[in-house]
């Protein structure tokens, strides 16, 4: 959070973004070909803006009401249950057995930060999905930087991320290769005692639905799967 901060102020970026302001709605106004946006400041002072043009970077999320998945008998259940995306600061899961309904990026990160506390951590998942374990430190990057000057190695660092970039094309072009790479890979990262199949064998084609990233691997590593 700091190096956003610093690097937003060196740069004069943070003078151009407003915090604490909520649209309300925008409208196109074909006579002056100009959009008006309505919002609000600190959910209080009411302002309008006008623009040409748009770029929409607000994601899919619903802020106010997240998307909630039809549980049949979720009503009756006499445990506690919680939406990630308004989590409580309050909640204490310690030695509490728990399980996290789904499989995607936001269980993926979940479960390797509650097996810690909680007793036992479920995933209950429909199908499962391709995990990417990426090193939290590249070992080649490490000796790019040792062999080439700071400029060369960090073009070639940049480089290299953008090669990384390609491996959704090559999962387009081949996914049967890329199927069996990736279950591979996820095959080694198990303990002996949980099998591949059918655990960690998804029922559609990898980039069919996002590829979930382990950084460091950590939910394959410590208490997460036992």
């Amino acid at each position: 959070m700091n190096y956003v901060r610093t690097t937003a102020a060196r740069h004069g970026i943070d003078k151009h973004v407003k915090h604490h302001h909520k649209v309300l709605k925008m409208d196109w106004k074909s006579e002056h070909q100009y959009w008006a946006v309505d919002f609000t400041v600190n959910k209080i002072e009411q302002k309008i803006f006008y623009a040409r043009y748009l770029v929409l970077g607000t994601g899919y999320y619903d802020y106010d009401a997240g998307l909630a998945a039809v549980i049949p008998g979720l009503k009756n259940f006499k445990g506690t249950v919680v939406h990630p995306q308004f989590w409580p600061d309050n909640l204490d899961y310690t030695s509490k057995k728990v399980v996290i309904v789904g499989s995607g990026a936001t269980a993926v990160t979940l479960l390797p930060a509650m097996s810690d506390k909680a007793a036992k951590v479920t995933m209950l998942q429909r199908s499962p999905g391709y995990f990417l374990n990426y090193p939290l430190v590249e070992p080649i990057d490490i000796l790019i930087r040792k062999i080439f000057p700071a400029p060369w190695a960090h073009a070639i660092i940049r480089i290299r991320f953008l090669l990384v970039g390609f491996l959704f094309q090559f999962c387009q072009f081949f996914p049967n290769a890329a199927i069996k790479g990736l279950c591979k890979r996820t095959e080694k990262e198990l303990p002996k005692n949980i099998p591949i199949d059918p655990h960690f064998v998804p029922s559609y084609r990898p980039w069919q639905q996002r590829m979930c990233i382990t950084p460091g691997g950590d939910f394959f590593s410590g208490p997460s799967l036992r």
